[in-house]
């Protein structure tokens, strides 16, 4: 039977975010999990306070029809996981796997790299669309800054790109 490959354990504070043309931070101390709700999700987002598709809060960004990426603090894991309980849905926990990136007042540039209008990147709302090549999300922060979220697996493609695309 062949070897499975493993998963990149490489950390996204691995790779240096410093020095580029935009500003770019990379937001630590989170934990993110992927909450997908099967049945009467409507409902059951709406009573657990989740924005609607397209939509986003400083805690959660709709991805899809009852899917969504809920964040906390590191210190407020375990009071979400037992609002995540509630949903009747499943999660999985993402903060392995992602990278989220505050990239500060950058809405003007990302505009210009993914084709989008600025006001996608408007308060309240968070967009899925491709930069580099790979799937991101972006979505507004409560400060108003822009933030990007994707696989740890590209940071160093996407370190690569914000340095030489802008």
């Amino acid at each position: 039977m062949p070897e499975l490959a493993q998963w990149p354990t490489e950390q996204a504070s691995e790779v240096s975010w410093n020095d580029l043309p935009v500003k770019a931070r990379l937001c630590e101390g989170w934990c993110t999990f992927r909450l997908k709700i099967l049945s009467d999700w409507e409902t059951t987002a709406a009573r657990l306070g989740l924005p609607n598709i397209g939509m986003a809060t400083s805690s959660a960004v709709a991805i899809g029809p009852g899917d969504w990426l809920i964040f906390c603090p590191e210190e407020q894991r375990e009071n979400v996981l037992a609002k995540i309980a509630l949903s009747q849905g499943y999660a999985v926990e993402t903060s392995d796997a992602l990278v989220m990136l505050d990239l500060g007042d950058a809405a003007e540039i990302l505009s210009g790299l993914t084709g989008l209008n600025v006001e996608s990147f408007g308060s309240g709302r968070a967009t899925r669309t491709k930069l580099a090549g790979i799937g991101v999300i972006l979505t507004t922060a409560d400060d108003g800054s822009l933030r990007m979220i994707f696989d740890i697996s590209y940071a160093r493609h996407m370190r690569r790109f914000l340095e030489y695309a802008i």
